[in-house]
């Protein structure tokens, strides 16, 4: 059975996604539309939509910030964005703000479950964090030829932890072990086995934040280049070697 590079770009991966969104989008529409009213009277703009550039895609998001590409557009966050209200931060964390996504998946032009494209004002700090690995990982999406997606592995990690983004060693750590998962899994971890059951876990997750692995042990113990942690309670402090 083809895995990595050749199940995703195959036809199994797409007749799967596009099943599963065409069944999402039929069973969450109730939900989708006093979402997308919502988000309008929270921000007060004229649109439920915010345009994102995403690879050679323009994707559609529910709006959750008033002035998204006001002051301070990229801030990087965990669980929570000071920018946005405590409506539009349930709509992040419940991923409700993804669900027009879903239409473009059935259009071909977004994935449900794939990797974490790296928008373009993240890329200098990415590389930065890790060079050999962004580096990799770019020459690995641009051979792939691998679309935006919607959930990855390191979306669904990154939802379960908490981290100060005023930390500029903590956002580094995040960038590299959220770039490894995903190089993982376009390089030999992508099959219709993981993505059964990754997509069987989504809901939970999505509900939830919770993933099956440790927010930071885990990936130390799995010797992550460039992560070390010191335990002082259920997290860690994590170190970055230079």
């Amino acid at each position: 059975m083809a895995n990595g590079p050749e199940y995703i770009s195959g036809k199994t991966k797409t007749r799967l996604e596009c099943s599963v969104a065409a069944v999402a989008c039929a069973l969450l529409l109730p939900l989708a539309l006093p979402a997308a009213a919502g988000a309008m009277v929270d921000t007060r703009s004229r649109s439920p939509f915010y345009k994102q550039q995403r690879g050679n895609s323009v994707t559609r998001k529910l709006i959750t910030i008033a002035d998204p590409e006001g002051t301070n557009a990229h801030y990087t966050y965990g669980t929570r964005d000071p920018r946005a209200s405590w409506y539009g931060n349930l709509l992040r964390a419940t991923c409700a703000d993804e669900l027009p996504q879903l239409l473009s998946v059935l259009s071909g032009s977004m994935m449900l479950y794939g990797v974490r494209d790296i928008l373009d004002h993240e890329r200098e700090r990415m590389a930065a964090a890790n060079s050999v690995l962004y580096n990799d990982f770019e020459q690995a999406v641009q051979e792939s030829g691998v679309k935006p997606s919607i959930f990855s592995p390191s979306s669904a990690w990154r939802k379960s932890i908490r981290y100060d983004t005023t930390d500029r060693d903590m956002v580094k750590a995040v960038d590299i072990i959220s770039m490894e998962l995903d190089f993982k899994y376009l390089s030999h971890e992508a099959s219709l086995r993981t993505d059964l059951r990754a997509i069987g876990r989504l809901p939970l997750q999505v509900l939830t934040g919770i993933t099956r692995s440790s927010p930071w042990e885990s990936f130390v113990d799995e010797g992550f280049p460039g992560v070390t942690a010191e335990k002082t309670d259920s997290f860690a402090t994590l170190d970055i070697l230079a």
